[in-house]
């Protein structure tokens, strides 16, 4: 499940206010998760911003896992470290399954290293690598357990999968949402028009996977973009009716 943080971000001038910014954020956003479901177990799967002590601390006090992007440029002696533990124990590799897909990735291969010092914690470090039609080759810092190939696998998996957020960010640019056009010069406008749009493109992607990826072999003619045309088309002409006594309407309360 991604939960978008956007509500909880303000604005940025740097990069560095940028990323200060999306920490924050997510410090406020997983107080209120915890508060909500506090029994609930996660695993924050994120980017090398937060490949720090901000995102370790915060879920070993939650109770949480996190699987986050390992690059060098964000720390490098913990990645030279992580390096070194590789090459001095050839032990720890295998071949890369991933989770939930057919067996073993033809030219995949992983490594991994235990007990990487990070700050004030150790982590666990996994190398995926592709060397197939689509090459691939990342790092992802973890606290959970490595102890061979198919936990290694399983922990890359869960840190590839996080592209699908970027891959969700950029349907909403290029795929008719409008993301990135500024409809309007309130902040607060905005954000509402975001959080909506984050909505739409949700109930959008439950209903392209439940419905319309199951019957594609008898809609071979028809695209995503003629099904969402012909459903706005319907909810133009349709008649609505004014809401009747049983009818209940939630809206934020008025300070005061």
């Amino acid at each position: 499940c991604a939960l978008p943080i956007s509500e909880e971000i303000g604005g940025w001038g740097t990069d560095g206010e940028k990323a200060a910014s999306e920490l924050a954020g997510l410090r406020r956003l997983s107080a209120r998760i915890k508060a909500r479901f506090p029994r609930l177990g996660i695993c924050l799967a994120g980017d090398a911003l937060y490949a720090n002590e901000a995102l370790y601390s915060l879920c070993e006090s939650n109770g949480w896992h996190y699987v986050a992007t390992f690059k060098e440029g964000a720390c490098p002696a913990q990645f030279r470290e992580a390096l070194a533990l590789m090459d001095a124990d050839p032990g720890n590799s295998g071949a890369y399954s991933p989770e939930g897909l057919r067996g073993e990735v033809p030219d995949g291969t992983v490594r991994w290293a235990v007990g990487v010092e990070a700050a004030r914690r150790l982590v666990n470090v996994v190398e995926c690598s592709e060397t197939g039609p689509m090459p691939y080759h990342g790092y992802f810092a973890t606290d959970l357990p490595v102890g061979d190939a198919r936990a290694a696998s399983e922990i890359a998996t869960w840190g590839r999968r996080r592209w699908n957020i970027e891959s969700s960010f950029h349907t909403q640019k290029h795929g008719g949402y409008g993301l990135g056009h500024n409809f309007c010069d309130k902040e607060a406008c905005n954000r509402n028009l975001h959080i909506l749009m984050q909505i739409a493109f949700f109930l959008w992607e439950i209903f392209e996977k439940c419905l319309v990826r199951p019957n594609r072999p008898r809609w071979t003619k028809v695209t995503g973009r003629d099904i969402a045309e012909m459903i706005a088309g319907v909810l133009r002409t349709a008649e609505v009716t004014a809401p009747g006594p049983g009818w209940t309407y939630l809206r934020r309360p008025r300070p005061g």
